[in-house]
């Protein structure tokens, strides 16, 4: 394992790959946890919190299909860097909105 993270750090594009991949799982766990917390507050009973959640599961999974069918096209429109920003920005938008709503 200790090799593992030595050949990482060698190369600069492993690093930043893994440096990505833990920014969005860290990101994705924190904000996960923040919003389901609202949910639950807005839907306190058993039955409408996973009535509400089944329905974003399939929202979500609708979205996650599309998006892979539109992922290699971005990939040969716009240059790797721009298709890797997609994600941060959005769950920054996302957030921002989410968090001005908020009374």
């Amino acid at each position: 394992m200790i090799e593992s993270f030595k050949f990482i750090l060698q190369s600069p594009y492993l690093g930043l790959i893994a440096m990505l991949v833990l920014a969005y799982g860290v990101s994705v766990n924190f904000f996960d946890v923040i919003w389901k917390g609202q949910v639950a507050i807005a839907f306190p009973t058993e039955v409408e919190f996973n009535s509400v959640m089944g329905g974003l599961s399939t929202v979500k999974g609708g979205i996650a299909v599309v998006l892979m069918l539109v992922g290699s096209n971005l990939l040969r429109k716009f240059s790797w860097r721009t298709c890797a920003l997609i994600t941060p920005v959005v769950l920054i938008t996302g957030s921002l909105i989410f968090f001005s709503v908020q009374g």
